[in-house]
């Protein structure tokens, strides 16, 4: 599935750009968890193969727009590790509130709710950001 979803990257990025194709893997990653929640599992795994795809393309535009500021690849990727690592331990603790509180209340798969919340939210970002580069590209 990695294979095949970077493989798709590149063709999307030159179609979407940048911006268009990071907000085409989030609108895939809500889509295989939506489908994840309604227990339908092989329909989830095809907006996966471009959903896997998103935080590549962050850590591709986060590297090359440090580097345009003269910070070495290397801080870079190691910081990017650094974050990556609190990210996986606080969100452990966090979806393991979730699945009880999904369980309490009957239906372990809204444990999925979470991610797809979280997925949103990264877009809303990713458009203040997009939309914050576009004005300072103006002025």
């Amino acid at each position: 599935a990695m294979c095949l979803g970077g493989m798709l990257m590149q063709p999307l990025k030159r179609s979407l750009g940048e911006h268009g194709a990071l907000s085409a893997c989030h609108a895939a990653s809500l889509l295989s968890l939506l489908a994840l929640q309604q227990s339908r599992f092989w329909a989830a795994l095809v907006p996966v193969v471009l959903a896997q795809q998103r935080r590549a393309a962050s850590h591709a535009w986060l590297s090359v727009e440090t580097c345009r500021i003269e910070q070495g690849r290397g801080r870079v990727v190691g910081m990017i590790a650094s974050l990556r690592a609190v990210v996986d331990a606080l969100t452990a603790m966090l979806y393991q509130r979730a699945y009880s509180a999904a369980v309490s209340k009957g239906n372990p798969f809204n444990i999925f709710l979470l991610p797809m919340v979280i997925a949103g939210l990264t877009e809303i970002l990713r458009l203040r950001v997009a939309r914050d580069r576009d004005v300072r590209l103006q002025q």
